[in-house]
């Protein structure tokens, strides 16, 4: 990233004051969600994605996070989900973010509201490690809908390519595989394990995301069977925890995350 890049990106973040005047799609808000949510309307996004600030101590470029006793993190994540909730469509998704020590209080928040249609855990290959523990290198994905009935879900667009290791044959065929000069291949519905994460283009959806914490790493260049290129958001959300972060951090994270 070079330094005539920032100036650019903040050039499109804009405060509460922008989204007081006028809500419109195309819109990067550095500001406290609770502030916001007021002017945004209900039933307005497709699909959602939240990483909120985990139960733990955390400083976010200065803004502090401390860890709660685990009725007081589900108040607190009570506090805007059920807000935010009222703006997904009533044939939307969600998916939020969490870890191992808070999932279990995110998912029965998250039930009081909306269905859970499954769990990702998504392998994150970092940290140094502990000496007496296993490292941390999981984190959970809630996938939940406000109608398990209805509910917008493109498989085909998140089918994955995978090396075939048993090449079993029908009538001398490939049977539900394809043979080329660079192996054996199976087209395969993906699974709610995911170490591979990745963006394809396609239909744009109206989509609203929440981060509650710095943007840097904190948010996966997701492939998600809704079709939402991470370049073409057609809304964008960046929240901060509680207070705006500076212009400038917000620059720099955002540009190393795309």
């Amino acid at each position: 990233m070079s330094d005539s890049e920032i100036p650019v990106l903040e050039q499109q973040i804009r405060g509460v004051e922008t989204i007081r005047a006028g809500f419109h799609d195309d819109m990067i808000v550095n500001a406290d969600l609770f502030d916001c949510l007021d002017f945004i309307p209900d039933g307005y996004f497709d699909l959602i994605i939240i990483d909120p600030p985990y139960n733990l101590d955390k400083d976010f470029h200065g803004r502090k996070f401390a860890v709660m006793k685990t009725d007081a993190y589900e108040e607190f994540l009570r506090s805007w989900f059920y807000r935010v909730c009222d703006k997904l469509k009533p044939d939307g998704s969600l998916y939020m973010c969490g870890d191992w020590k808070c999932t279990s209080s995110m998912q029965r928040v998250i039930e009081e509201r909306l269905t859970v249609v499954n769990r990702i855990s998504w392998q994150r290959e970092k940290g140094r490690g502990a000496k007496a523990n296993w490292k941390n290198s999981m984190e959970d994905i809630w996938f939940a809908v406000k109608n398990p009935r209805d509910y917008y879900f493109d498989v085909d667009s998140v089918k994955m390519k995978r090396k075939v290791i048993a090449p079993y044959r029908e009538d001398g065929r490939p049977k539900d595989w394809e043979e080329t000069e660079n192996g054996n291949f199976r087209i395969t519905c993906p699974s709610n394990f995911w170490d591979d994460i990745s963006v394809r283009s396609g239909q744009c959806l109206k989509t609203l995301i929440i981060l509650h914490k710095s943007l840097k790493n904190c948010m996966p260049n997701w492939c998600l069977p809704h079709h939402v290129p991470a370049t073409e958001y057609l809304t964008l959300f960046w929240a901060a925890a509680h207070r705006p972060s500076s212009h400038e951090n917000l620059a720099e994270d955002f540009l190393e995350w795309k």
